[in-house]
């Protein structure tokens, strides 16, 4: 806690927030919860549709922001009492279709959801809380008014991790210049956040405003992280309160590239255990340890190394024997080489065909091998490239080693089809990832873009979406599955 004008600063920014972003970002919320940092009671915001703005129910009730420091973590019934008299909301077609969906009035459902909210992050609430019509909890806000210190990151990700339970967004809300902490890059902040579902935004405000008014604060967006899930995309994935692979068990070969992570989070949203290889860059997964930790483990693997093979037997047992089973095997470990052929040295040669074509084939054997005695079959997805289907020059290697991988795919699933194990590939265009960064500037890949007729790159979500629904269809074998946005 700050000094007491800091605290208010902080509740003004949280109403302001409110007013200017998520009033045209959510347009299906007409209440939220706010937990004020200075008003220790907790109050609920209504959409007020004759004016487009958001107004409390202590304010219409006659009892405003001024502490009183006696926790009221409830809306008193009074308070409702007088909302209704000025919204007339108990008439509405809304809350009427509320009341029925969830049994209860308003006010006792909010007090509900807010005590489970706080089970979940076993900490306070979040700053606000969004509602639709249905009692459906469509964000959750947080104003870090300190800045992001190390504390401040660890809760952030705690309220990400229980918005993605609801299936809701989340947006933070940082300072330009921290009075508490230092100031942090917009690469750092997208780098520590980059596995939630969560939008950024920082405030803007003069320093030597000690208590800031809503006309003095402007909002910039920094980033929108992680995939934010339509009502369109719902019913494939997280609909019915389902969890499409539940307790299954996925070893991906690759995990912490940007590919490998997008699909452990789906995988992992979807309530799989992850075990899976890195090399070196193991903090890329600090922040999907931190949400999923009791549900991964990992193994570092140099391909490099003379012993790479015994070191995949390796991986492949310690997982069977810490889930005593392997339900999917996913390939991605890769590396990308641009140069011409001539100019290729035999080390860069060895390290394309050691990691993109062997550390797939070897990750194979062994695991098909548990495929075939446990008796109950499996699925391998092997992430190859349009390159390994066309070539590209400059890039001759790679594209062989890649074309291999298509190839080994498809003559494993004909050979082990009897078995019922399924065998398919996913062939993505080029891909926004650290490795495209390697060798195309913000100007090289507009003129990426300007080829694809989708008009933007691929994500790595794209490609984890499609990885999710391979694995959910029991049929489909022996495919090479292009993903290049209408390029091929």
């Amino acid at each position: 806690m700050g000094t007491l004008s800091q605290e208010i600063g902080h509740d003004v920014v949280i109403v302001d927030f409110l007013n200017k972003i998520l009033s045209q970002k959510e347009s299906e919320v007409l209440f939220c919860v706010v937990t004020p940092a200075i008003g220790p009671k907790r109050d609920i915001y209504f959409r007020d549709f004759a004016t487009k703005e958001w107004v409390s129910a202590y304010a219409v009730a006659g009892d405003d922001f001024i502490p009183e420091f006696v926790y009221r973590m409830k809306i008193e019934k009074d308070v409702f009492d007088k909302i209704d008299k000025h919204f007339s909301y108990q008439d509405q077609y809304w809350y009427k279709y509320l009341s029925g969906e969830i049994g209860k009035d308003l006010r006792e459902y909010l007090s509900s959801v807010c005590v489970e909210i706080e089970e979940k992050l076993q900490s306070e609430l979040p700053d606000i809380i969004g509602f639709d019509k249905k009692g459906k909890i469509r964000f959750f806000s947080e104003i870090k008014f300190e800045g992001l210190s190390q504390n401040a990151l660890e809760s952030v990700i705690k309220e990400s991790k229980a918005a993605l339970l609801y299936n809701a967004k989340y947006y933070l809300v940082i300072p330009s210049k921290p009075v508490y902490s230092r100031s942090l890059s917009d690469e750092w902040i997208k780098r520590n956040v980059s596995f939630m579902n969560i939008e950024i935004y920082k405030f803007i405000v003069d320093k030597s405003v000690i208590t800031p008014q809503q006309d003095q604060i402007t909002f910039e967006h920094i980033a929108t992280t992680g995939h934010t899930v339509s009502d369109k995309e719902m019913p494939l994935v997280y609909f019915k309160d389902k969890l499409f692979l539940q307790d299954k068990v996925v070893l991906i070969n690759g995990l912490s590239s940007d590919i490998g992570t997008a699909i452990a989070e789906v995988f992992l949203r979807n309530g799989a255990h992850i075990a899976g290889t890195y090399y070196k860059n193991k903090d890329r997964l600090d922040t999907l340890l931190s949400l999923y930790k009791e549900r991964i483990r990992m193994f570092e693997v140099n391909f490099i190394d003379d012993d790479y093979i015994s070191k995949i037997e390796q991986v492949v047992s310690q997982t069977i024997k810490w889930k005593e089973k392997i339900d999917v095997l996913v390939n991605v470990s890769g590396i990308w080489l641009v140069k011409p052929f001539l100019y290729e040295t035999e080390e860069e040669r060895k390290a394309l065909w050691r990691v993109n074509y062997e550390s797939c084939l070897y990750f194979c054997q062994e695991t098909i091998k548990h495929f075939i005695g446990a008796g109950k079959g499996g699925k391998i997805i092997n992430i190859a490239s349009t390159s390994g289907i066309k070539g590209n020059g400059q890039q001759i290697t790679y594209s062989a080693s890649k074309a291999a991988v298509i190839s080994l795919t498809k003559s494993l699933a004909e050979e082990f089809a009897s078995r019922k194990i399924q065998v398919n590939s996913i062939s993505p265009g080029p891909v926004d990832t650290k490795a495209l960064d390697k060798y195309f500037d913000q100007v090289g890949k507009n003129l990426l873009i300007k080829n694809i007729p989708s008009s933007r790159l691929i994500h790595p979500r794209d490609v984890a979406d499609m990885a999710l629904g391979i694995v959910l269809n029991d049929y489909l074998t022996g495919e090479n599955i292009v993903i290049s946005g209408g390029r091929i």
